[in-house]
């Protein structure tokens, strides 16, 4: 076979196993095979949870720090407990301070994009990481959060505690099914 026809005919395969594979995914989604497990996914694991970005002092590129379970459960657990704006009662949230998280890897920015597993994303000031006791929380009331149930982290102010934070301004920055935070500086944009 010559070498333009193989390449063809290789371009040809690879077109027809990924359509193939896309179906499969397609059939696979709508059976529920790949959501019930996806959505039983907890923090009690190796695989990566969250992913922080952002520059460190004194460095001028960004890293990438792809956070595991077990990554994110060995950092310090504080307790909140506080309402939310969709649900009835007063909770008990577990999780790491998010300014923990962040000072651990000496990250810098004035801003941070949260990102959701479903797209959802916001831009939220770091001062609020400082000026509030915002966590990553992994647990309500004891049990482990899952991809179904708002996990497996989901991003909790402290809204019992400070009148301002009653706001639907300080709503839209619980993010649930947190996946990515990356921290930014406005003065570069």
């Amino acid at each position: 076979m010559s070498n333009g026809l193989s390449n063809r005919v290789m371009a040809l395969l690879t077109h027809r196993r990924e359509r193939w594979l896309r179906y499969l995914m397609v059939v696979a989604i709508e059976c529920g095979c790949i959501t019930s497990a996806l959505a039983e996914t907890t923090i009690n694991d190796q695989h990566t949870v969250l992913s922080v970005t952002g520059v460190a002092e004194g460095e001028e590129a960004a890293s990438v720090h792809m956070l595991s379970g077990e990554q994110l459960l060995a950092f310090p657990a504080a307790r909140l407990q506080t309402t939310t704006s969709i649900s009835y009662g007063s909770h008990v949230f577990a999780g790491p301070l998010v300014r923990d998280v962040l000072d651990h890897f000496k990250l810098t920015g004035n801003m941070a994009r949260l990102e959701a597993l479903n797209g959802y994303a916001i831009d939220v000031p770091t001062s609020d990481f400082y000026n509030y006791d915002v966590i990553f929380a992994y647990s309500l009331n004891g049990q482990r959060l899952t991809v179904r149930h708002f996990g497996p982290v989901w991003v909790i102010y402290p809204r019992d505690d400070y009148k301002e934070l009653n706001d639907l301004r300080y709503d839209a920055r619980w993010v649930w099914q947190l996946r990515r935070v990356t921290l930014f500086n406005t003065d570069d944009y």
